[in-house]
């Protein structure tokens, strides 16, 4: 037991939060609070409505505060920058990169939306401070924490904790596929999910009977989903977002899980979620070759990659004349997988021998 070792979770966000990155925090600190270290949060949102930037006027409140911790683990950019903006204090800050925000702001731009130079000055300000003066980074990709090497930052800094799945919630059901395929993308409808891809994908269908179905529009995206359904009729389903337990049941009913998103800066370093959600579900997916999912898919031949965007749908052509007997397989790889990297007991093991070498322990399986 490590009861002796405490750990604070910063977050940006409020504690009613339910977002993927508050889940990933949550699901860390259950973990080690379950291998015997004492975890809290502290929800920069609840406590001021000003800009996260403003926090180190509080800055020696805040040095108190993390005074009590051994680590503070800094979920994101503003948190790793405000935290390091309160130094010093005795406790190692551990910065978990969600991804390349400066890079997240420009792709905004880009798309049209209205982004002045302020949030870039913000943006670059808070990464400087987060990237020169935290002491050990978390990465959830190869290709983020060689992106992150590539600033400075030396390998042995820098660690890979990645997204990982409760095999408990997200289980494979019977291995039973439908004669009429049903191809499933849930998520989020951002451009670069490149949800579009797969509607055009849709549209073009020349093959055999299948039902595409699109799950988790927010009541921000009505528009997309207003898109959709004038591009596919009345052929397609469409479904707002539910419970956890309401999306397992029906991705369990689907055949073919899609992740169609395209290349960019933002998703070449990032690692979806929903893919380790979709494998241990067993069920075979389709990527893009964008991310490290692709190297997975490949490599534990769980699915099919498509090189290009014209090519979703001749390769999911292919998975969609599959026997059952193939589809069967490459569901059962998957969670085989899902089993050996992304479970989170396994993900918590990793980390805790990390903690315990920052912190001079030595490690007790």
């Amino acid at each position: 037991m490590n009861c002796s070792i405490k750990i604070l979770f910063l977050s940006r966000n409020a504690s009613d939060d339910n977002s993927a990155y508050t889940h990933r925090l949550k699901s860390l600190a259950r973990g080690l609070t379950d291998r015997g270290f004492r975890c809290d949060f502290f929800y920069m949102s609840d406590f001021t409505d000003t800009s996260h930037t403003m926090l180190p006027l509080y800055r020696s409140r805040l040095r108190q505060l993390f005074n009590r911790y051994h680590i503070i683990h800094a979920g994101g950019t503003p948190a790793a920058f405000a935290a390091n903006l309160c130094k010093p204090f005795q406790a190692r800050v551990f910065y978990d990169m969600h991804g390349d925000r400066i890079a997240e702001i420009q792709t905004e731009s880009r798309l049209g939306k209205e982004v002045g130079p302020l949030p870039v000055l913000k943006a670059f300000t808070q990464e400087l401070g987060a990237m020169g003066f935290s002491n050990h980074f978390l990465a959830v990709s190869g290709p983020l924490k060689h992106m992150t090497m590539s600033r400075g930052i030396k390998e042995e800094r820098i660690s890979i904790i990645r997204n990982g799945v409760n095999l408990s919630v997200f289980n494979a059901g019977p291995d039973r596929f439908n004669r009429v395929r049903k191809i499933t993308y849930a998520g989020q409808f951002q451009s670069y999910q490149a949800v579009n891809d797969l509607v055009a994908a849709a549209r073009m269908w020349k093959g055999p009977s299948v039902v595409f179905t699109f799950i988790g529009f927010s009541q921000e995206e009505t528009a997309a989903k207003t898109s959709i359904r004038k591009d596919l009729g009345n052929g397609v389903c469409l479904t707002d977002r539910m419970s956890q337990a309401d999306l397992v049941k029906r991705l369990k009913e689907s055949d073919i899980l899609v992740i169609p998103r395209r290349s960019s800066r933002v998703t070449r370093i990032a690692f979806p979620t929903k893919f380790a959600e979709f494998i241990a579900l067993g069920k075979p997916v389709l990527v893009s070759d964008v991310d490290e999912t692709a190297d997975f898919v490949t490599r534990y031949q769980c699915g099919m990659v498509y090189h290009q965007p014209s090519a979703l749908g001749e390769v999911l052509m292919r998975m969609v004349k599959m026997s059952d007997m193939e589809l069967q397989a490459m569901g059962r790889r998957g969670r085989r997988l899902a089993e050996k990297v992304f479970n989170w007991d396994s993900i918590t093991l990793n980390y805790e021998r990390l903690i315990l070498q920052s912190c001079g322990h030595r490690f007790e399986n």
